[in-house]
Parts: C-alpha cells; structure tokens; sequence
C-alpha cells in the first residue's frame, strides 16, 4: 500500500503521537487561568477565594483512574482550611 501525504502527516505531530499529555496540560492550566481572570474581572477580589493545593508529583487529571486519589486530596485540603473557608463564607454573605 501506497503511503499518502496524508498518512505521513498523521503519523507525525502534536496531536497524533507526540506530546499529547502536554497538550492536555496546557489546555487545562490556560482554562483554570481564563476562569480565574474572569472571575476578577466580574467579582471584587475580597470575594474570591481560591483553594489550592502543593504537590511533588505531576496529577494526571485526564485520567479516570485517579479519581478516587483527587476525591481525597480535595477532602484533606477541605478538612484543613475549613475554618479559612467557613469565615470567608460568613464574610461574603455580611455584604450582600
């Protein structure tokens, strides 16, 4: 069989073969950027509050397999900065 022009591009490329999981990464830090942005540009930046968490290892949230992991780190995060989230709550709802 013949090899088209075609099949040597697909064969070949950022999305095809090379480099796919940094394309979803970058997709995913450029969308949780544009929310954050939007969200200071629409809301005063005492009513914003982002929970973040550090981590050594690179998260893999394309894949369904670590749900349950992500499920717990959210939980410990929550557990812990409760009393932050709990007076930021109580905060914002006072100026309504």
């Amino acid at each position: 069989m013949k090899e088209t022009t075609w099949d040597r591009i697909w064969g070949w490329g950022f999305l095809s073969r090379w480099k796919r999981s940094q394309l979803i990464e970058f997709i995913l830090s450029i969308q949780s950027l544009s929310a954050q942005n939007m969200l200071g540009f629409l809301l005063p930046k005492e009513n914003i509050m982002r929970i973040n968490y550090k981590t050594d290892l690179k998260d893999p949230m394309d894949d369904p397999k670590a749900l349950d992991d992500l499920v717990s780190k959210a939980d410990k995060i929550f557990t812990e900065q409760s009393s932050q989230i709990r007076s930021f709550i109580q905060k914002t709802g006072e100026k309504s």
